[in-house]
């Protein structure tokens, strides 16, 4: 009743975009498409009055309210009609913060099989069939878009947890996920650029990553797994890949930043570069994640004591606006050997943060 203009204000900008001849060519939508969270009805978006006693039948019946009422969104509809669009969960899709799917057998794991189960329909059936890895049970996928190779990851089903005692233990995707992703990355062509997404982001880090690495497996983006994060990062490192784009949600802020690997002489330029984009819509300021919570700029270790990646952060673009980010390859530099990156950082309501990166 009262914010459907707003909420589909980012929407309405992105269909002005997709109408263009030169507009964009497809659509990552990487989690928390919608919010199943409670919250006593007030904010509820999937509250929905029901006579059915069944509690499974009701929280069906919730959730699929929630994907109707985004679906209803006319803007939404029409850039769909217009843009394949390619999805990914992150944890509202079943609720704040959710651990994955190692849950105890109770109504809170009915619940999650319901949350996962319109996912899937709604939302996953729009991927393509090629799983990351080929055996995993998890929703990770690899795909050609606009020629280029992108891998979409789940870092959010499959997650296991740090043993006590051992907080380098916990994974936020399965071994063999990591290694087909690193496969992969070593098979993909030097000079094309590689996309990476995924819902949380990994770049820039939280300020917790200066913390000891006990008291950050409570955090619920890559922070809380150093061990994912530290052989990832020291993969491309140690073997070259060069043109890496990390793209992640999440932190309902928008950002460009560049990871430089410290290869010890300062010369060289090896680099993986990271985009952050904001929700479509996020009303709420105490949700938003604030950039004084966030390492933007100088040098930083990604890796862990016994397995360092020191490099240095720079800071290219911010923007705590609601909308989406716009990527854009265009003809290399005279002195590059791969195109560069524009972004633009597009809110709902008009402001633009522009930006353009060489892909070394």
């Amino acid at each position: 009743m009262f914010d459907e203009l707003p909420a589909g204000a980012s929407y309405q900008r992105l269909l002005g975009d997709a109408m263009r001849a030169d507009g964009p060519q497809f659509l990552l939508q990487i989690g928390d498409q919608v919010y199943l969270d409670a919250s006593g009805g007030v904010f509820d978006p999937a509250a929905i009055a029901t006579l059915d006693a069944n509690p499974s039948n009701r929280a069906a019946r919730d959730v699929r309210h929630a994907y109707d009422l985004n679906l209803q969104l006319w803007p939404l509809r029409r850039s769909m009609a217009r843009l394949p669009v390619y999805p990914m969960l992150d944890d509202h899709e079943v609720r704040d913060n959710w651990k994955g799917r190692n849950v105890e057998p109770t109504r809170a794991g009915v619940e999650v099989a319901i949350a996962l189960d319109h996912f899937e329909r709604y939302q996953w059936a729009l991927a393509p069939d090629r799983p990351l890895p080929p055996e995993s049970p998890g929703y990770g996928y690899r795909m050609q878009a606009a020629g280029l190779p992108f891998f979409v990851l789940d870092t959010r089903s499959q997650r296991q947890g740090a043993q006590p005692g051992q907080p380098t233990s916990g994974r936020i995707m399965p071994d063999a996920a990591m290694a087909a992703l690193c496969r992969a990355l070593r098979a993909a062509d030097p000079a094309l650029p590689k996309f990476i997404a995924m819902p949380s982001p990994l770049l820039p880090p939280e300020r917790i990553l200066r913390a000891p690495v006990p008291s950050r497996i409570h955090a619920d983006d890559w922070s809380g797994f150093p061990a994912s994060a530290a052989e990832l990062l020291c993969f491309i490192r140690d073997n070259q890949i060069r043109g890496v784009v990390l793209l992640a949600g999440d932190s309902h802020l928008s950002s460009v930043s560049r990871f430089v690997f410290d290869n010890g002489n300062g010369n060289d330029h090896h680099q993986v570069i990271a985009v952050v984009s904001s929700g479509f819509y996020a009303p709420w300021p105490f949700a938003n994640q604030r950039p004084d919570e966030l390492l933007l700029s100088g040098p930083v270790d990604m890796g862990l004591p016994n397995q360092p990646c020191v490099g240095t952060l720079h800071l290219e673009a911010i923007s705590t606006a609601s909308g989406y980010a716009l990527l854009r390859l265009q003809p290399p530099s005279k002195t590059a050997r791969m195109p560069q990156l524009a972004v633009s950082l597009r809110g709902g309501k008009g402001s633009t943060v522009n930006c353009t990166l060489d892909l070394h």
